[in-house]
């Protein structure tokens, strides 16, 4: 019997804890819809990259509810991605002004679940970064 697009899906991160996504969310990342298509009555996924930790599981979760309760964002995400527009709301604006590393660690995990939205959103953010920047600052950068 399969789950109920509103059902909790448990996601664990390497560091142990337990994060509850409501299933219908989770479609934005292909790599768990998978999961939930080969068990569809799957309500517990462990999540054994060395960067899905909490704190980036977090944030991409809010990610993903905030673009699926507010889809007219990813036209303005996707605008921005290819530099047809610099317009982003101030939701996305937050989201993407964190730290190299956290943006490096974001990316890998998004990589990792398949988010393509979210993977080449935060491409272009590091692009965005290191135009028009010297090889040198690349290299302190990466």
């Amino acid at each position: 019997m399969a789950l109920e697009t509103n059902a909790i899906i448990i996601i664990k991160t390497i560091d142990g804890v337990d994060i509850p996504f409501i299933k219908d969310v989770l479609k934005h990342s292909k790599t768990i819809s998978n999961m939930l298509d080969v068990n569809e009555d799957d309500t517990f996924i462990p999540l054994l990259h060395e960067k899905c930790t909490e704190n980036i599981m977090i944030q991409i979760k809010d990610f993903m509810v905030y673009i699926h309760y507010n889809p007219n964002e990813i036209t303005n995400i996707t605008n921005y991605i290819n530099s047809t527009s610099s317009y982003l709301s101030d939701w996305l604006m937050n989201f993407i002004s964190v730290g190299n590393q956290n943006l490096f660690d974001m990316v890998t995990i998004s990589d990792y679940l398949d988010i393509d939205i979210l993977t080449n959103f935060i491409c272009r953010e590091i692009a965005n970064r290191i135009t028009n920047a010297s090889s040198d600052e690349i290299n302190t950068f990466f």
